[in-house]
């Protein structure tokens, strides 16, 4: 599913629109299912700050316009996945970044080689509040 989404998003409602973000937002969203139900497909129940959960992990690299904003990206896992890890290759592979786009991320996906290669190979400004 967050293939077609991403695609349909980039390829076609982004250069329809002609939208191109120069500010992003990187953030991992937690998506909880029923604990006790363990028939949800590639649910992953873990325990977090003492808490049982089940669910998934939703990355979301999102674009900033004016007033509103896009989901331009998207990465879908399970709760167990740190978040770095879960948007990685979303973060190496992207073609939402332009020379001299801010990303706003937060300590979750704090990582020397990542902002190194984001502001590098990406060209982009890394920013951890």
């Amino acid at each position: 599913m967050g293939i077609f989404i991403n695609s349909y998003v980039k390829e076609h409602l982004m250069k329809k629109l002609d939208i191109q973000p120069c500010v992003h937002i990187l953030d991992c969203t937690k998506i909880l299912v029923n604990l006790d139900n363990d028939n949800y497909e590639n649910a992953s129940a873990v325990k977090i700050d003492g808490e049982a959960m089940r669910g998934y992990k939703l990355g979301v690299l999102r674009g900033i316009l004016n007033d509103s904003g896009i989901a331009e990206e998207i990465v879908f896992g399970t709760l167990k996945t740190y978040d770095l890890e879960q948007c990685r290759k979303m973060l190496k592979n992207t073609s939402c970044f332009h020379e001299n786009d801010i990303l706003i991320n937060d300590r979750g996906f704090l990582s020397r080689e990542m902002a190194n290669y984001l502001m590098i190979a990406q060209e982009a400004v890394v920013l951890i509040p």
